[in-house]
């Protein structure tokens, strides 16, 4: 008797997991109106989602994000950083904060995908990549690196559905067309619809979108190979971090922790 060889479906194994977010999405939003309960339940599907799928090296997380100047982003629903090179981060209860340096993308999770949700990720990526961010040396082999220039930080939104009935079309070209690099989407996914693209650099004529047979399974290794074209996060300078430790301002002048102590 010949045995057959056991058949892994990637196309079935996407199709499960998007059905059952959708079958708990449409579940939370009928158990509840209170949208903050919702959103909390999206986030969790959505993070769980991605820790799945993303290669170690990435962790996914809610937070926000800091630089060594002192400035901060707007919450972040799901942050995908790196903790190899830049493994500093801090806490407040159950609030994270993350170092811009150790940021490859950052998504929004809403209920719609819609121009006002657009809009609203739109401005949380400007946010984060307005941020000041560091670059150190890594020395390797008794060799030491030049410091790597920062990559472009990635951004995106995830939902359930899509509030346009033609899908994500004309009016979705027509919300991410007037975006500014700061703002510009990169990619976005409804589960009950598909997902969609702007390739990097591409003008929004060349948005690419898939519908929602495959539209997590894309979504997914589009995401993994956008993040791998980005390389390595550059390593934090912990010499200019470290100096908001050693001196704070007085009367308006810059003064050492230690003297000012003394």
């Amino acid at each position: 008797m010949t045995e057959t060889t056991p058949v892994f479906s990637l196309a079935d194994a996407f199709k499960t997991t998007t059905e059952n977010m959708l079958t708990t999405f449409r579940n939370a939003g009928r158990m509840t109106r209170h949208a903050p309960t919702v959103g909390d339940g999206s986030e969790n599907e959505w993070k769980q989602t991605l820790k799945q799928f993303l290669p170690r090296r990435y962790d996914v997380n809610t937070a926000f994000i800091v630089d060594s100047h002192g400035n901060e982003s707007d919450q972040i629903d799901l942050v995908i950083h790196d903790r190899h090179f830049s493994p500093m981060f801090w806490t407040m209860g159950e609030t994270l904060f993350l170092p811009a340096e150790c940021v490859f993308a950052v998504i929004e999770v809403k209920q719609e995908i819609n121009r006002s949700t657009i809009e609203y990720a739109a401005a949380k990526a400007a946010s984060v990549r307005c941020l000041h961010r560091t670059s150190a040396p890594i020395t390797q082999l008794a060799q030491s690196a030049r410091p790597a220039e920062p990559k472009r930080i990635l951004a995106g939104i995830v939902a359930g559905r899509s509030g346009w009935t033609t899908g994500l079309d004309g009016p979705l070209i027509d919300s991410m067309g007037g975006l500014d690099e700061a703002h510009r989407l990169d990619f976005g996914c409804a589960l009950d619809t598909g997902m969609f693209e702007l390739p990097e650099g591409a003008a929004i004529d060349q948005l690419q979108r898939t519908d929602a047979e495959v539209g997590l399974a894309m979504f997914a290794m589009r995401l993994v190979a956008r993040l791998n074209a980005i390389g390595t996060v550059p390593a934090l300078d912990f010499d200019v971090y470290t100096s908001a430790l050693t001196r704070r301002v007085v009367d308006g002048t810059m003064t050492s922790s230690k003297s000012s102590s003394e």
